[in-house]
């Protein structure tokens, strides 16, 4: 079957250049199984909404898959609505966490949706794609979808027992990635065992009927990451995952046999995780260092308690310094995610998050930044937004968004100029701008590349080297069948 699997993200929806490993997964298990995948990024082609259904009618698939995000649910419905006005009579699915949570309403309030994939993807769309051509999905577990004017959920399917069973992701993007000055992108795991309020990851994985967090054994992951070095000549990666090691005797071991698995095979690699505060020990992260580990992403969240118990971070502020702290003595480089404002943020207390952001900043390593959300977003799924729910304070709906009204009116004054005049109007033009800029640094760097190797062939006779071979790699959309896991 023919299937197109769109990533309908906006093209200023990130500074940092960015695989989609949820759509590459969900390809490499169709390709696996033989059927012929076309993955379209709007961000990555620079696609218009217009030139998005251009994409898609040239392919002529029979089902669409559409990954929805929250901060792009207005973008995904209007490109389901277009799909149908412009003649489009194939399926239409949706998947991710948004649709997950929002699956009722999703399914009722747009008619040309006809179904929804809940939770993990790569079976149940699997099953979709094979079951499609009969008509009946009834047998398709994880799945909502439309029975004549009936909307049907079937039952939750079990995560796989262990990522090692699918099929490395498809990587039609990375080219593009790298050439663009990226790392390579890889998931090692799934799921968070925290319990975060504002997240909705722990809610999603639970809902699997399985375990909250599953990693990919040592030999798997270093399996990938030797044919990606080898594909790609390329040995620096950002591993995706939301929780990368645990400290306990799992984590030490799991960075033994890795280290163990990369020595066996002579590779040296770079790379940066995401972590929590309270697993950041000395001795672990110090073997992580000699395995390569360059930078880290902390969720520290919040520079005063009250904060950081709303968001149930099981930490303290002695913690996180600590933390951060042991990362600058082993020398690592480290990026702190932070929440400026929340529902119950008083005055004081933006105050004080003020003061500890201007801290972090003057004892920050170089090459390290603060990442910084001006306020907490409630999202479906996430234990913030059952308790602002229940308190009768959230307001909006799943297409348009959710938000709050903050009781303190000084904070709600410096909310509204940092999110309508700073997140909004400066950071539209700054985005712009470096997308510009980027834009033609990469022209030119292409323009650059290709005078070098017109002359490195001369002096060559034409031969090609492994080096002349990645600086002459394009952008490809050729359907191949990924090796299994």
């Amino acid at each position: 079957m023919r299937v197109v699997l769109i990533d309908p993200a906006t093209r200023f929806a990130t500074i940092e250049p960015y695989e989609n490993l949820g759509l590459a997964y969900l390809a490499a298990t169709l390709r696996h199984h033989r059927h012929d995948v076309r993955i379209i990024s709007t961000s990555h082609e620079n696609l218009s909404l217009r030139q998005t259904l251009r994409e898609v009618f040239q392919f002529n698939p029979a089902l669409i898959g559409i990954t929805v995000l929250g901060a792009n649910a207005k973008r995904a419905m209007q490109l389901v609505h277009r799909l149908r006005e412009s003649g489009y009579g194939g399926h239409i699915t949706l998947g991710g966490y948004y649709p997950t949570f929002h699956a009722t309403e999703l399914m009722r309030g747009f008619p040309a949706i006809d179904s929804i994939v809940r939770n993990e993807g790569e079976m149940a769309l699997l099953d979709l794609v094979e079951h499609l051509p009969d008509g009946d999905l009834s047998g398709v577990l994880g799945l909502s979808y439309r029975d004549g004017a009936m909307v049907q959920e079937n039952a939750q399917r079990p995560f796989t027992k262990t990522i090692d069973e699918l099929p490395f992701p498809a990587r039609d993007f990375t080219p593009h990635v790298l050439q663009m000055g990226s790392f390579i992108h890889v998931s090692t795991s799934r799921g968070c065992y925290a319990n975060c309020t504002f997240c909705s990851i722990a809610k999603f994985f639970r809902m699997g009927n399985g375990k909250v967090w599953r990693r990919r054994s040592a030999a798997s992951l270093a399996d990938e990451v030797e044919l990606l070095i080898r594909r790609f000549h390329c040995n620096r990666f950002k591993f995706t995952d939301d929780q990368f090691i645990l400290t306990n005797k799992e984590g030490h071991n799991f960075a033994d046999a890795f280290g163990a698995e990369l020595d066996r095979r002579n590779l040296k690699i770079k790379f940066s995780i995401a972590c929590r505060a309270n697993n950041i020990e000395p001795h672990l992260f110090q073997r992580l260092k000699a395995l390569g580990l360059e930078k880290i992403f902390v969720g520290v969240e919040s520079g005063h308690q009250r904060g950081l118990d709303t968001f149930d971070k099981e930490t303290t502020v002695e913690i996180n310094n600590q933390a951060l702290a042991t990362l600058r003595e082993l020398g690592l480089m480290y990026d702190i995610g932070f929440i400026l404002i929340d529902p119950y943020t008083t005055y004081d207390e933006l105050r004080q998050n003020l003061a500890y952001l201007l801290q972090q900043k003057a004892q920050i390593t170089p090459g390290s930044y603060l990442s910084v959300t001006t306020s907490l977003i409630a999202y479906g799924g996430t234990p913030i937004y059952d308790r602002l729910v229940k308190e009768r304070r959230l307001l909006g709906d799943h297409l348009n968004g959710f938000y709050y009204q903050i009781e303190d009116k000084h904070v709600r004054r410096f909310q509204f100029v940092m999110e309508k005049i700073f997140d909004g109007l400066l950071f539209k033009i700054f985005s712009r701008s470096l997308f510009v800029w980027r834009d033609w640094r990469h022209f030119c760097r292409r323009l650059w590349k290709t005078k070098v190797l017109s002359g490195y062939h001369l002096m060559k006779g034409g031969e090609k080297g492994e080096d002349t071979a990645l600086a002459g790699m394009r952008f490809s959309h050729a359907a191949t069948v990924e090796p299994g896991a």
